[in-house]
């Protein structure tokens, strides 16, 4: 399948990992990580007024995966938010932004030739999900993240042209007042602010690993502002396509 089909930030990072030779360790890192870094930032929600702040995250990981790869896997993750607003770099140059009043997403990419960005507008965002099914179980179950109280949410992901399910667990505080605006791009209508989560992932070789993410602080900044979380003029906007011209490279195959 074209990474095309599935039109996600994470796709676009895990082959331009494969590009770089000197990024080898990060096309295994990368696609373990990037699913569960994308539903962080994009999970993120606002108390009355919009909060403000960073939350701190950590990562652990479980499976067979090689020692040396694990030494250099991200072990922690800072999510910066304003609002609708959440801004995460889980690399050097690649950069996240989520805007939730326009259900918009961002990827940076700073590369030696040049910056540039890649935008899924709420139209691609929305006809990604066209054909898939979110189930949400609110269990009573309960445990504390950060200092909040969150309840175990258990997510069945159904597509309805395969029939392939999948699933995930997460831990929601209701404490923030959450906002589902800024969930628009990983789990629509989803109540409340995830602050954990578990989750498995393949690896390209076929083997499964289990990711788990979850906050350890909670930290408010009344000073953010959102023009922090804006583009900036020295992103050129750029296709997929155009973006691997640019880098010599011809396809989008991932072999």
């Amino acid at each position: 399948m074209s990474p095309l089909k599935k039109f996600t930030t994470f796709h676009y990072f895990f082959y331009f990992c494969k590009i770089f030779k000197q990024y080898k360790f990060m096309k295994k890192a990368g696609f373990i990580l990037m699913a569960a870094m994308m539903f962080i930032a994009t999970s993120l929600s606002a108390q009355k007024g919009g909060f403000k702040g960073t939350i701190k995250f950590e990562n652990s990981y479980e499976g067979d995966i090689d020692a040396a790869l694990l030494a250099r896997m991200p072990k922690e993750l800072e999510v910066q938010i304003c609002g609708n607003f959440t801004k995460m770099s889980p690399y050097n140059g690649v950069t996240l932004l989520y805007n939730g009043n326009l259900k918009t997403s961002y990827t940076l990419f700073d590369f030696p030739m040049g910056s540039y960005y890649i935008a899924t507008p709420k139209d691609s965002t929305e006809a990604k999900r066209k054909n898939l099914k979110y189930d949400y179980e609110y269990t009573s179950e309960t445990k504390t993240f950060a200092g909040y109280q969150c309840k175990k949410v258990l997510i069945t992901v159904t597509d309805l042209e395969t029939d392939e399910v999948t699933t995930q667990e997460l831990w929601v505080s209701e404490e923030f007042n959450s906002n589902p605006d800024i969930n628009f791009s990983s789990f629509p209508g989803l109540k409340g602010y995830p602050l954990a989560l578990t989750q498995s992932q393949k690896m390209p070789d076929g083997s499964e690993i289990v990711v788990k993410t979850q906050a350890v602080s909670v930290i408010e900044n009344k000073k953010l502002k959102e023009q922090e979380f804006y583009l900036t003029t020295r992103y050129q906007k750029v296709t997929y396509e155009e973006l691997l011209k640019k880098l010599g490279v011809s396809g989008g195959n991932d072999d």
